[in-house]
């Protein structure tokens, strides 16, 4: 079984209007979230809860084609999301998780249309200690001494952790609507960086500050753009 994939050409134009439309519709205001993995500060989006009939719906438009490559799975939590700033390097499986003696399985990224370019990395490598940070807790699966690209570079160039060439190869998944990207929710990923991000998100002061990727002083930007917009759920194995 892949740890992690991406299935093109699954959800039709009329199904991705209709996802777009059930997150617009949905009631409730968006909530703002800086996510942390542990007390890691990874990046900040904002987003609207599934209720269960919702992502049950979601989930039953890719379930036949997905589960030919994972096997039976169900889905645990489901959100609509926009993301300003790039989520650093995490994994989708945490104690506190409501399915955590469940067995966690995939989680399922379903790219909604924005207008820009996004990314999703996701590595060979996992948590060793699930009740602690990242630092100095990574299993790299896959080919530890891979020399980073400098294109590779660029994109996880937001990362604290897996910037250096001792993690393995970062694999990068353009966010295309019509697909999905799956990867095992105990392995590491993060958002793709690029120049569409204004600000990152300072993990040090959790504030904004200027991305990396360019030089400029800031005039004309914003953090509040939304550049990755898509649908997120959780599964796990067990019923």
């Amino acid at each position: 079984m892949k740890p992690f994939f991406s299935l093109q050409n699954i959800i039709n134009p009329q199904q991705l209007e209709y996802l777009s439309s059930l997150g617009d519709n949905l009631q409730g205001d968006f909530h703002k979230k800086n996510y942390t993995d542990r007390g890691q500060s990874l990046g900040s989006s904002t987003e609207r809860d599934m209720p269960e009939d919702i992502m049950n719906e979601v989930y039953g438009m890719v379930k036949d084609k997905l589960e030919k490559e994972t096997g039976t799975m169900y889905p645990t939590y489901g959100v609509f999301s926009n993301s300003m700033m790039p989520m650093g390097e995490h994994v989708d499986v945490d104690p506190t998780h409501k399915d955590f003696d469940k067995s966690p399985a995939y989680s399922i990224l379903v790219p909604l249309t924005s207008g820009l370019i996004a990314s999703t990395v996701v590595w060979n490598a996992v948590k060793k200690d699930l009740s602690k940070d990242l630092t100095n807790n990574i299993d790299v699966l896959e080919d530890p001494n891979y020399s980073y690209s400098d294109k590779e570079q660029e994109v996880v160039s937001h990362c604290t952790l897996m910037q250096s060439n001792t993690v393995g190869k970062p694999y990068v998944f353009e966010n295309i609507t019509g697909s999905v990207v799956c990867w095992n929710r105990s392995y590491i990923h993060a958002s793709g960086n690029n120049q569409n991000y204004d600000y990152l998100l300072d993990t040090r002061t959790m504030k904004p500050r200027l991305n990396v990727l360019d030089n400029g002083d800031g005039s004309f930007k914003t953090a509040n753009r939304v550049v990755k917009k898509f649908i997120l759920i959780l599964t796990r194995w067990d019923s």
